[in-house]
């Protein structure tokens, strides 16, 4: 794909750093833009910040560690612009504590947030 001019580009992880960065450039580029991201304070105020650009901005409050969350994500994007060309999927989280200190627990929070439900129910989508 080398046109992005009215194309659409999900992103997880939006509310700041590297997501938030995609979405600035997928703007620059003419992308609709889906932000995903856990917070809505940061949802609210990237999507200020990229309808500045002139594209369609939506935003969805996701999780991405839940099914239910990532499947509302799907149907919102597909909904709103009838396809997605680009995901990126970005979210994660990062337990900072020693490696032998991390439980099960704190491995399944930080897998979690970065497993295949969220691609799996986007391909489910225009399945």
């Amino acid at each position: 794909m080398r046109d992005f001019l009215g194309r659409t580009a999900v992103v997880t992880g939006a509310g700041s750093g590297i997501g938030a960065a995609i979405a600035r450039r997928c703007a620059h580029e003419g992308m609709n833009i889906v932000l995903a991201d856990i917070s809505e304070r940061r949802l609210a105020e990237q999507r200020a910040l990229l309808s500045e650009t002139g594209v369609r901005v939506l935003t969805v409050q996701t999780d991405v560690s839940s099914a239910s969350d990532v499947d509302q994500l799907a149907n919102t994007a597909f909904e709103e612009f009838g396809e997605v060309h680009l995901l990126c999927n970005n979210a994660g989280v990062l337990h900072v504590a020693p490696l032998l200190e991390h439980t099960a627990a704190d491995w399944d929070w930080v897998l979690g947030s970065t497993s295949s439900a969220l691609s799996t129910e986007f391909v489910r989508s225009v399945a």
